[in-house]
């Protein structure tokens, strides 16, 4: 929490900074529920600690997409926590994918929101999930997942036809699992043999140009921890 509630803070304090998310921001133990309820809150002191602590911020929030804990409550009595969450924040829900254009002067940066899915224990299992994410949507500047308690970072350089000047062109795309906040101890991240993984929350910085040309974009990524 202390973790968590310093990088809140940070974004409080920047006012470039802007934050979303990729799911799971609440654990959601139910009876039926992998992770054990009884070592969790109830769901309605989740969701109230959850609200407070992202209040002073929801005005920089570009956007949320559903997880598969959430999806849990949807399954269990058909109501959708991840729109909940939304309404009552009065922030950006996207449903299972989102697509967002982030202008920075005159560079456009698409981003692809998913929360992901899979087991992904090994780190060459999350790399790949998140891979595909650009065979879904191709074309974008970042990609973007959650689920697998990790942070990793990579690029891939994407050729596409450019039709109009009837050349072959590149662009780098970046592919980015945004991080987890989990203790490791008596978590059930520990009872399923997941290895402990550096805490935090995956920053992108953005750079902006009064030139909108491909190759004059830039992105960096790391670990805010």
């Amino acid at each position: 929490m202390d973790l968590w509630r310093r990088i809140v803070k940070a974004i409080q304090e920047d006012e470039t900074a802007y934050w979303v998310s990729t799911g799971d921001l609440l654990n959601v133990a139910l009876k039926t529920s992998l992770s054990d309820c009884s070592k969790s809150m109830s769901l309605e002191e989740e969701f109230n600690a959850l609200c407070g602590e992202l209040e002073p911020t929801k005005g920089r929030c570009l956007g949320i997409v559903g997880s598969n804990h959430h999806h849990r409550v949807q399954k269990a009595i058909g109501m959708d926590l991840d729109g909940i969450i939304s309404r009552e924040l009065d922030i950006p829900y996207y449903g299972p994918l989102g697509v967002l254009n982030i202008i920075c002067d005159r560079c456009s940066y698409v981003t692809i929101l998913h929360h992901g899915v899979g087991g992904g224990k090994k780190r060459g299992g999350a790399v790949n999930n998140l891979d595909e994410l650009g065979d879904v949507i191709g074309g974008a500047d970042l990609y973007l997942e959650g689920h697998t308690h990790k942070f990793t970072t990579h690029q891939n350089l994407v050729p596409y036809l450019d039709r109009k000047r009837n050349i072959l062109n590149y662009h780098t795309a970046h592919f980015v699992t945004t991080g987890h906040f989990l203790n490791w101890e008596k978590s059930y991240a520990q009872d399923f043999k997941l290895r402990p993984q550096p805490q935090g929350a995956a920053k992108m910085n953005l750079y902006a140009s009064e030139c909108g040309r491909s190759e004059i974009k830039k992105i960096s990524v790391e670990l805010f921890n």
